[in-house]
């Protein structure tokens, strides 16, 4: 990585057209030509090294946030500029949603929302502008971060950094010394939840831009790269300070500000094929034995009873300050809909709602499973980080399932 650094900033080098200095935008158009070049990443580098005054730039110029204009920033842009960098599409921010006509259902949920992405359209919201906890659905924005500023098949190696992550976290069981793509972390993320796994990813994805030994350090400046992502996407009352959701004082979101991230997800073809797998089997680099992931993500599973082929992701999330929550999207008659649930009580209650909202949209396509429960004790694995045994009993039990065969509650956060 350093010697492909160093090539990187000796070819920003050889360009001998200085551009006049203007704004630097986000995405590096540091001339203002309405495009970034080869030509841009030269501009910073004379900047950073003083060559150029930086005086009269409207905005700054220290574009990997690390509190300094240096090299790095120039490389970052030549990243940008030639493919390296994955951009994000030219119409971002989104246009917000157009204020459709709301269906005939009550959705007992602190935060919900129906959106009809085909037509743009929000066709039903509660309290979407409310501040919470993001839990693991902020993953996704920890793998859009990731693909600006990394390739799927760069090899990352897992170290110290997977000790990072909080009490009774959900984990892809990552081993360290293990070598995995970026593409492999990303599933570690998605389908089991990896806390583990997006915390490898952060200190990695961090140490390609400069030099970051320690992880902690490393974890906070992808953190704000993070910050700064959202804000590209038009994520204004969000921030974000660790990258795996684990509850954190300063952290929040919105339920607006997660659908935006989910238009932004779908519009990453790796992420979409990701969210929607249900398992995968990977063979570390240099490893022997293959390793199998299962998504948490009941409505994926054939087997289950919320099963539900119309969904094709994306990522739920529990943790204290958060509840039980769930980002899914559908494809029914040819129409995509994103479902929001956010600060539930009950795990099950995530997928009976979710599919309560789209059933009052497509009343002929979508069956609701029943409330009632089963006759016979559920065997279903609790999932997406849920504990898998039962916590201990006391003589008045702490919580109460919402709905039938509810896993038990405990402190995992996933």
């Amino acid at each position: 990585m350093k010697k492909l650094s160093g090539l990187l900033c000796a070819v920003a080098l050889l360009f001998s057209l200085a551009a006049p200095c203007f704004a630097v935008s986000v995405c590096g158009d540091a001339d203002g030509d309405g495009s970034v070049t080869p030509a841009d990443a030269r501009l910073v580098l004379r900047i950073a090294v003083g060559l150029e005054p930086a005086e009269g730039i409207a905005v700054p110029l220290d574009v990997d946030l690390d509190g300094d204009v240096t090299p790095a920033d120039a490389r970052l842009v030549l990243r940008r500029s030639v493919g390296l960098e994955k951009l994000f599409p030219a119409e971002m921010p989104f246009t917000p949603p157009i204020e459709g006509e709301s269906p005939d259902v009550a959705i007992d949920a602190p935060r919900a929302l129906l959106y009809d992405a085909t037509d743009n359209r929000l066709l039903f919201r509660k309290n979407i502008d409310e501040k919470t906890a993001p839990a693991s659905v902020i993953k996704l924005l920890t793998a859009l971060t990731a693909l600006k500023y990394c390739a799927p098949d760069d090899v990352f190696t897992v170290g110290d950094e997977i000790d990072l992550i909080g009490k009774d976290s959900s984990v892809s069981d990552l081993k360290k010394g293990w070598r995995l793509t970026l593409e492999q972390l990303l599933y570690g993320m998605m389908l089991p939840s990896g806390n583990d796994a997006a915390y490898c990813v952060a200190v990695n994805v961090a140490r390609t831009l400069g030099d970051c030994p320690d992880p902690r350090e490393a974890v906070a400046r992808f953190a704000s790269l993070m910050n700064e992502t959202a804000l590209e996407l038009g994520m204004t009352d969000t921030c974000v300070v660790s990258p795996d959701g684990y509850d954190a004082p300063g952290q929040y979101t919105t339920a607006r500000d997660l659908l935006t991230l989910a238009r932004a997800a779908l519009q990453n073809e790796l992420l979409t094929a990701v969210c929607g797998t249900f398992e995968t089997t990977f063979t570390p680099a240099g490893e022997e034995n293959p390793q199998t992931w299962k998504s948490t993500n009941r409505y994926l599973n054939p087997e289950d009873r919320f099963y539900d082929p119309h969904v094709f992701g994306l990522k739920g999330g529990y943790t204290e300050d958060a509840g039980c929550c769930l980002l899914s999207a559908w494809r029914v008659n040819g129409r995509d809909y994103i479902v929001l649930l956010m600060g539930l009580e009950s795990f099950n209650a995530r997928y009976h709602l979710s599919s309560l909202l789209v059933n009052a949209v497509e009343p002929d396509e979508i069956t609701v499973p029943p409330e009632n429960p089963p006759e016979e004790p559920s065997t279903e694995d609790p999932l997406d980080g849920e504990p898998t045994t039962e916590a201990p009993q006391t003589e008045e039990p702490t919580t109460q399932a919402a709905f039938p065969d509810d896993p038990p509650r405990d402190e995992v956060a996933g």
